[in-house]
């Protein structure tokens, strides 16, 4: 996506002006997804050597949750999806910009596999010493075997198996969780939607 475009422009430098501007266009973006790539497996790498640092803080929550659902959005109505929102205010002792990527990583493969015209719901609740919340679609399920890969980077699959790229988001919110002395869980079945559940403690260690 980089290389070829720059090829083809350096073998034909005096080509047309509206064909350079498609595969610079296209090297561009290509570009900014090699960066986003790198950006993820840094942190990464990061987190799962203990060496990202965390800032820790009470927060209210529902502001990270919503915040994650406004930067899905666009997405949602694009692909005619729309997200229920159950929240409620409660203040945990989290890092809220890691715990938004959660949320919105999760959102984000939620509506991008759930059919046209489908709901996807978020809901919050509390335990005695807990928090959870859980991101709810009625997208085709996961088989088992695609189950337990979901949390692990670079892992292949396809648009049926509910994630795409090289799974880093998720990989990632993984190690989020496990930072907050928390976990994060998946379950589904084919032609049944899916449930990812991140729960974590109110205080953390």
């Amino acid at each position: 996506g980089i290389l070829g475009p720059l090829e083809l422009l350096l073998s034909d430098p005096d080509g047309n002006v509206q064909e350079r501007k498609e595969m610079l266009k296209l090297a561009s973006e290509s570009a900014r997804q090699l960066h986003r790539l790198f950006e993820k497996v840094t942190k990464l790498s990061a987190m799962k050597a203990s060496k990202w640092l965390f800032k820790f803080t009470p927060t209210n929550i529902s502001e990270v949750l919503a915040k994650a659902t406004a930067e899905v959005a666009p997405l949602a109505s694009q692909r005619n999806v729309i997200i229920d929102q159950q929240l409620e205010n409660i203040v945990a002792t989290i890092d809220p910009l890691e715990i938004q990527f959660v949320a919105r990583a999760i959102l984000n493969n939620a509506v991008r596999f759930s059919p046209a015209g489908e709901h996807v719901a978020l809901a919050l609740s509390t335990g005695p010493d807990h928090l959870a919340f859980r991101v709810i679609d009625q997208g085709v399920g996961m088989d088992e075997q695609h189950l337990r890969q979901i949390f692990d980077e670079f892992q292949v699959s396809d648009v049926a198996h509910h994630t795409e790229g090289q799974g880093l988001s998720l990989a990632i919110a993984r190690q989020v969780a496990i930072a907050h002395d928390g976990t994060i869980d998946v379950a589904s079945q084919k032609g049944c939607g899916t449930t990812i559940t991140v729960k974590l403690p109110m205080a953390a260690r």
